[in-house]
């Protein structure tokens, strides 16, 4: 039998609410991967992955927003709810980007995240991302994001990582973002990945951070998605 990749809803949350800001017909995009606006009634329930990723890659294409990923990603990484809440409760970076990880698959079924260690430094890794070529482009950018927005935790609103790799060949918004208007980026890679300096990883998380996930994120539901 054939397992069926699932991810939560919040997600499709995240890309939808740029399209409502945008004037982009939403419900359209929805009905053509089988989805209803029902799924935004809550964001921690779970849909077909490939269902969401078709959203994702159709709202791009057919409305031309080459950023679509980045825009969405726009969102604090305090406001993705149960993956929020327990994310910010670790007391450094280290631990952050260790929870990241493992937390992930709470979010996504298929999620490949893992940190590749070295004297100088770790690199954070996100593995092959599944979908057609605008479909891996706008969840990518979207996870850079949130990996880029883990580190900031620590090190500051201003960091940037030196160097970027990206699975994406479509450098079209990419390179001149104002999110990587500091590294060097190289397209078309195995995984997504960045450094993360010795440095920054026993640096603490701000206590305010914590406070400002929104209430109802502690969820007994939240589980590993198989």
């Amino acid at each position: 039998m054939q397992i069926i990749p699932l991810v939560r809803a919040k997600y499709v949350f995240a890309y939808a609410a740029v399209l409502d800001r945008l004037g982009a017909p939403k419900r359209r995009l929805l009905e053509g991967v089988g989805l209803s606006e029902r799924v935004f009634e809550d964001p921690e329930v779970i849909i077909p992955a490939h269902q969401a990723w078709g959203f994702i890659g159709r709202a791009a294409e057919q409305e031309g927003i080459d950023d679509l990923g980045f825009v969405a990603g726009e969102m604090s990484i305090a406001d993705y709810g149960a993956f929020s809440s327990q994310l910010l409760q670790v007391p450094n970076l280290n631990q952050a980007l260790e929870a990241f990880c493992r937390l992930a698959l709470h979010e996504y079924s298929r999620a490949d995240f893992y940190l590749s260690r070295s004297d100088q430094g770790t690199w954070f890794c996100r593995g092959p991302i599944d979908g057609d070529v605008s479909e891996k482009k706008h969840v990518e950018l979207l996870v850079l994001t949130m990996m880029i927005a883990t580190v900031r935790l620590a090190a500051g609103p201003d960091w940037h990582p030196p160097l970027v790799l990206l699975q994406t060949r479509d450098s079209a918004c990419v390179q001149d973002h104002r999110l990587l208007s500091r590294s060097t980026v190289r397209f078309g890679n195995r995984v997504t990945a960045f450094e993360v300096p010795q440095d920054l990883l026993p640096k603490q998380l701000p206590l305010r951070i914590a406070s400002e996930v929104k209430p109802g994120c502690e969820r007994p539901e939240y589980e590993r998605l198989e």
